[in-house]
This record gives C-alpha cells, sequence and structure tokens, in this order.
C-alpha cells in the first residue's frame, strides 16, 4: 500500500514536497542546516515549505548548489525554450497557479495561462509549464531552461526508480506520468538544463512574467 506521508523540505539541494523517504533525504543527507519534516497532509506540508519564504518576503524558488547559479547557458543548435512555473499564496488556501512557456519573442508558442485543476501549487505549474512546451514543440531536438531543480531532478535522476514503483506515493504522480510519456514518445532528445531565477537571463525573466500573469488570471 502506498504510503501516506509527505515528506517537505523547507531548506536542502531541492526544496519542495516528496511521497517517499529516498527521494526526501537525497536533498537533506549532508546539507548544512537541512529543514524537513513529514506530514500526514498535503496542506500542511505546503505550509511548511512556504513558511521561510513568507517569513522573509521572498519569492519561493528551489534551492541550489552554490555553483550551479553561476553556470551559463551553452550554445546549442537545439530548439530551446524557458518554462516557470508561478503561485500566488502557495501553500494556503485559495491559492493561485500560472504556468509560462517562452520560445521567443511574439512566439505564436508562447503560453501564459492559469493552472488547471484544483490542486494549486508551484510545483505543480512548473510541471505543466513543461507539459506545455512538449505539446506546442514538434519532435525536434529540445533543450528546457527552467530555474525549478524539482523538476531537473525528477525527470533526470527520480524518474527511473518514480516507474518501478508504479509512481506509488509520489507527489504530482499525474503530471509526472503525462509529461514522462510524452518524453518517451518523443525520437528527438530533450536536455533539461538549470538557469539561475532573477540574474536577468531575457528568456527565464520572460517565462516568470507570463507565470505570473497566468497565475493573476489577467490573460
Amino acid at each position: 500500500m502506498c504510503s501516506a506521508k509527505y515528506y517537505a523540505v523547507r531548506v536542502g539541494r531541492t526544496t519542495g514536497i516528496f511521497r517517499d523517504w529516498e527521494s526526501c533525504r537525497d536533498q537533506v543527507h549532508g546539507y548544512p542546516n537541512a529543514q524537513y519534516k513529514s506530514f500526514r497532509s498535503s496542506a500542511e506540508a505546503e505550509a511548511f515549505v512556504s513558511a521561510t519564504d513568507s517569513i522573509l518576503g521572498k519569492r519561493p524558488r528551489d534551492s541550489v548548489e552554490e555553483n550551479t547559479s553561476k553556470r551559463p547557458c551553452r550554445e546549442t543548435d537545439a530548439t530551446v525554450v524557458y518554462t516557470d512555473g508561478s503561485c500566488l499564496s502557495n501553500g494556503q488556501a485559495g491559492a493561485l497557479g500560472g504556468v509560462g512557456v517562452w520560445f521567443g519573442a511574439d512566439d505564436p508558442r508562447n503560453v501564459s495561462e492559469p493552472l488547471d485543476g484544483v490542486r494549486q501549487t508551484n510545483q505543480r505549474a512548473e510541471i505543466m509549464a513543461v507539459k506545455r512546451a512538449l505539446e506546442r514543440a514538434s519532435d525536434e531536438r529540445l533543450e528546457i531552461r527552467t530555474d525549478s531543480q524539482y523538476v531537473i531532478k525528477a525527470f533526470t535522476e527520480w524518474i527511473k526508480r518514480w516507474r518501478v514503483k508504479k509512481f506509488c506515493g509520489v507527489t504530482n504522480a499525474d503530471l509526472f506520468q503525462e509529461v514522462d510519456g510524452m518524453l518517451r514518445g518523443r525520437t528527438k532528445a530533450v536536455d533539461f538544463v538549470y538557469v539561475a531565477a532573477h540574474t536577468g537571463e531575457p528568456g527565464n525573466e520572460a517565462a516568470d512574467a507570463l507565470a505570473r500573469s497566468g497565475a493573476a488570471r489577467t490573460v
């Protein structure tokens, strides 16, 4: 039977909510001053993750290794797309999520929309942004640039273990399964590349603005 626990990481290599201890442990083991806790409900876990950012008045973002944020994006012959998610009042009642996808200036494939569904969280918005990008990109080599280490690690490290477990106990399993199926159905490679948030990179800033606009229901 699937575990009913929600493992929340507030300070770690990647922040967020995980449904199995192994994934949580990867984020906190050996990480200085890690903060994590298990809960019986997703609402309690979301509130725990969001607490520090709310107190400090910062926009929630994923924690990353120090040298990762300084890594420049490389030149590539792949189609580059930036994705981002946003959620107003993340982890609280009445939260509103938004999805942002940016292929380029005035590109008709760009997306700015509210997050579908009852569950409105920043993590779901980040995953949905990847789904929307894949839906709008032809079967070509694709490079998805995102500031979400949660998304990157999910599709480059954790996904194989989740498949073996049939996604049992994985938070946002429905979206992860959908996107995993889309990725496996493509004939050309899809690479995930981390970009640091709010450092002035035009594509990342544009995707962020589209996501925030979607969350605010202004589109």
